[in-house]
């Protein structure tokens, strides 16, 4: 049983003509797997470590960047202020290749996300869930600038965060494990599953409780009750805000032991040269949901009929320091 409705493909509203280039083949209804078995296995307690030297996160009220990327939305239909997307992706950053996005982070779905056509309503999702990736994916860049000279206890915090067993291990061999970990999440996976798995922003989970993936938790209190689901004392992990969501997604495929075998695909692609893209690392995902092979095909269909690969190489306006 599903918390989001099937959608039918239907025209985007000119309002948004902005993004037509990159929705023209979209993919007509967005594939939805509710209650996948195994997703994070153990509690996250979202711990990272945080250095003194680390510096804050712009955020939309002080990003100069920001500021200078908006481009109003004309308010033609009303419901559309409640938003708070007073922006728009220029067509560039679907055209060209690399380029950058404003560093926009909206903290929650909009409830009005469900009420839009299938057409607005994947463009509105991608919209909020690229600066939350690109946001994410600098933070783990900057662990591993981190890495490159970490040691003592500052190493221990690493590997904390990233779950890996220190026990035995040399320093120089916790670093070579966190080395494979410490790595982006392609921008078009991450993106097919937070559309797969909120049903495009509508499902319950994500809605009243900030969550994009349906990662699991053990109490009762941490999360939503699913109405559904093969472990009866599994809850849909609530998050403090979009972010914290894909955050904890990205660290969950960096550390937990189910997916070793995508890092080790990730390592590999690496090593040869070249930079994983979500379609290689797609057939890794078979342990995220119960339905196996048939949830990556999922993933594929997404990426490819909704043309995220088109979205591998954007930037975000907003660098961090190292």
């Amino acid at each position: 049983m599903s918390d989001s409705s099937p959608h039918k493909a239907v025209t985007t509203y000119a309002i948004l003509a902005v993004l037509s280039a990159s929705i023209a083949g979209l993919y007509a209804g967005a594939l939805t797997n509710p209650f996948p078995e195994f997703r994070t296995l153990k509690p996250d307690n979202g711990s990272r470590p945080s250095p003194s030297n680390l510096p804050d996160l712009p955020t939309p009220a002080d990003s100069k960047e920001q500021v200078l990327a908006v481009i109003a939305m004309p308010q033609t239909r009303p419901e559309l202020a409640g938003l708070n997307l007073n922006y728009s992706l220029p067509n560039q950053n679907i055209q060209a290749g690399i380029t950058t996005i404003p560093a926009i982070y909206i903290p929650a779905m909009p409830a009005e996300i469900g009420s839009l056509s299938v057409g607005e309503r994947k463009q509105i999702f991608t919209q909020i869930m690229l600066p939350l990736i690109l946001r994410a994916n600098q933070l783990i860049a900057q662990d591993r600038h981190l890495l490159s000279k970490a040691d003592g206890a500052a190493l221990e915090a690493l590997a904390k965060a990233y779950r890996v067993k220190t026990e035995n291990l040399a320093p120089e061999q916790i670093k070579a494990e966190l080395e494979q970990r410490i790595r982006p999440i392609p921008v078009s996976l991450a993106l097919a599953q937070a559309a797969i798995e909120s049903g495009w922003g509508t499902s319950r989970f994500t809605q009243e409780a900030n969550a994009l993936f349906g990662q699991w938790a053990w109490r009762a209190e941490d999360g939503l009750k699913p109405k559904e689901a093969s472990n009866s004392r599994a809850v849909i992990k609530r998050f403090d805000t979009l972010q914290d969501s894909v955050i904890s997604y990205m660290k969950n495929l960096n550390s937990h032991w189910a997916y070793q075998d995508l890092r080790d695909a990730r390592a590999a692609i690496y090593a040869a040269g070249d930079v994983p893209s979500g379609l290689q690392l797609a057939p890794y995902m078979s342990s995220y949901a119960e339905t196996g092979d048939e949830y990556i095909e999922t993933i594929s269909q997404v990426i490819t009929r909704n043309q995220f690969t088109r979205f591998e190489d954007v930037q975000l306006a907003v660098q961090l320091e190292k």
